[in-house]
This record gives C-alpha cells, sequence and structure tokens, in this order.
C-alpha cells in the first residue's frame, strides 16, 4: 500500500516534529568554474514524536547532519516545510529553546578560554535570566545529572577527557529543558570503552526527561542499541524506515540489507553510487533494480507491521 506519508509512530499522540517534502539545495562548483545545483536533502517526509529516539543512518553523504541541521533551523529549506510543536506557553516568533544539539567532537564545541560552568552558564544568563546564585546551583545540578561533580565547573576544556566534555555537552544541551535534541556522532571520537557509558546516559535523559532525540550515526551497532527507530538515508532519501529490530534483523530495502552485511563482514557490491533525478537513486547498484526503478521514484511503501519502505521490489 503506498503511503504519501512516512509515519513513525502509531496513536494519536501530535507529533513533535513533522516534516513534509523538505527539499534542500546548495549551490556548489569552482569559485571560477561553473556551479551547479546539488540536492542534498531531496523530499523528506517524516514524523519524530515527543519522547523517542530516532537514529538517522547511512553513508557519508546521506544527508544525515544535514536533516538534524534543518530540523534546528541552521539551514533554509528551498522548498517543503518542517513545523515544530512548540512547548505549551511558548512564543511561536521567540527563541526557540526547545531544540539543541551535540556535536560530534566534544572539544572543538566549547570555547577554549571559557570554563565548563561558564560555558553552560551562558544560555541560562541569556535566555532565561536568572539571578547569579541560581545559575550556580543549576550548572551544579545539571553536572551532576550528567555524572559530573560540581568542581568540574571550574575546569577549562582542554582539562578534561572527551567522554568528560560529552557528558557536560549533554549537560548544556539541557540546560534550557529542550524537547528535542539533535545529537550528531555524538561518540564517534570517544573511547570504546567510553562509548557505552555516553550512550546509558543518553538513554537515560530521554527516559527520565521524557526528551525526544534525534542520533545521526553511521555505526549501526549503535543505532541498533539506542534508537526507538531508524530512518535509513541515501542520497538525500529516506529509503527505509521502521523500528530498531525490524530494520536491522529484517531489512527490506536492497541498501539496507547491504548495510547489513557489510556490518557482518560479507563482501558487497561496491558499484558506483549514482544520484538519480527522476528514479530510485539505488538502482544503479541494486542487484533487485526493475526497468522502472531508472525512471520512476518509489514512494513510501507501508509494510503493514508500521515499518515503509521506498522500493518497488522490496525483499519480502
Amino acid at each position: 500500500m503506498l503511503s504519501d506519508t512516512l509515519t513513525l509512530s502509531a496513536g494519536t499522540t501530535p507529533p513533535l516534529v513533522r516534516i513534509r517534502k523538505a527539499v534542500l539545495q546548495f549551490r556548489v562548483g569552482k569559485t571560477w568554474g561553473a556551479k551547479r545545483d546539488l540536492r542534498v536533502l531531496d523530499e523528506i517526509t517524516l514524523d519524530i514524536q515527543p519522547g523517542e529516539i530516532v537514529a538517522l543512518v547511512g553513508e557519508s553523504g546521506s544527508g544525515k547532519t544535514t536533516l538534524g541541521k534543518a530540523m534546528l533551523g541552521l539551514y533554509a529549506l528551498n522548498s517543503g516545510d518542517i513545523e515544530i510543536e512548540r512547548a505549551e506557553g511558548s512564543r511561536r516568533d521567540g527563541p526557540v529553546h526547545d531544540l539543541q544539539m551535540v556535536f560530534q567532537d566534544p572539544l572543538s564545541s566549547f570555547n577554549p578560554r571559557f570554563t565548563i560552568g561558564s560555558s553552560i552558564a551562558l544560555p541560562l544568563r541569556m535566555h532565561l535570566h536568572l539571578p547569579e546564585p541560581a545559575i550556580s546551583d543549576r550548572v551544579c545540578a545539571l553536572l551532576t545529572r550528567v555524572g559530573l561533580n560540581a568542581g568540574f565547573a571550574d575546569r577549562y576544556p582542554h582539562e578534561m577527557s572527551g567522554g568528560q566534555l560529552q557528558r557536560a555537552a549533554m549537560g548544556r544541551a539541557l540546560a534550557l529543558s529542550p524537547r528535542l535534541i539533535v545529537a550528531d556522532e555524538a561518540v564517534s571520537k570517544l573511547d570504546v570503552s567510553v562509548r557505552a557509558q555516553i550512550l546509558n546516559l543518553i538513554k537515560s535523559l530521554n527516559r527520565s526527561e521524557k526528551i525526544a532525540i534525534v542520533f545521526i550515526t553511521h555505526d549501526l551497532g549503535v543505532a541498533q542499541f539506542l534508537a526507538d527507530r531508524v530512518a535509513v538515508m541515501y542520497f538525500g532519501r529516506i529509503i527505509e524506515l521502521g523500528s530498531s529490530e525490524q530494520v536491522m534483523t529484517r531489512p527490506r530495502h536492497p541498501y539496507t540489507a547491504m548495510l547489513m552485511n557489510a556490518r557482518r563482514g560479507e563482501a558487497v557490491a561496491n558499484d558506483e553510487a549514482k544520484p538519480n533525478a527522476t528514479g530510485c537513486n539505488f538502482a544503479s547498484r541494486c542487484p533487485r533494480s526493475l526497468d522502472r526503478c531508472r525512471v520512476e521514484r518509489p514512494g513510501a511503501i507501508d509494510a503493514g507491521d508500521g515499518s515503509e519502505v521506498y522500493c518497488f521490489n522490496a525483499l519480502p
């Protein structure tokens, strides 16, 4: 059955984030040469429910980070819409406190001349206009919430480990009580021994604070452990969407199956990837492609178990 929209969650709860046919193009080319439009988001349609964790996975260049930044308003769409359900009482035309981001490199995301406490206090001072004693108390509470003691407030970024810095980054993101956090490869630069600690922290914050999290990652194991649902992206399009268990163990799109095979160490086809303006972007690499795949874009096909796949010849 064809579906016009990707619905991530059944039920009547309004989505926190509602994305409809989002298109984003960048003008690329050498300064002195011909330029062209590169479509990095290609008619993305997606709902994100309050309090859920959605992982965006795919190869480098698939549009994961761009989609996350577009949700936060850091990129203006060429067409389509991204609507955020604001908290009750918040001004629709006011600052978007409901949205925060945790970056990939925890060291470069902090000002090296500011102490950690000053960095966390800055949004409290700018947006909430709290008195200084209340700010200090709030900073200490946030550090404690992410597993650091109050003494870390006086440290500078270079005096902390990567795991400690990423905890502090989570504390800073929580400062304004957001409803959505976009975490961009938030554990990829951490040691394996620290990675599990940060993932468990993210899961704990999600459960206790009821914060929706969009987790951008190329690590399928991380997505399977952390996410409620997984959206697989390829050349700016979502090609499969479903529960973590379904996508990781019963993939329906041939590209998702290829990713799973590569994860298991199996040999996969390494044909050149080419975007397709009219048909399926994966058609040139797909072992199940049909003639129509090269000239017709597949819509979202409801698989009947809450998952959807963009494929004319999906795996059973």
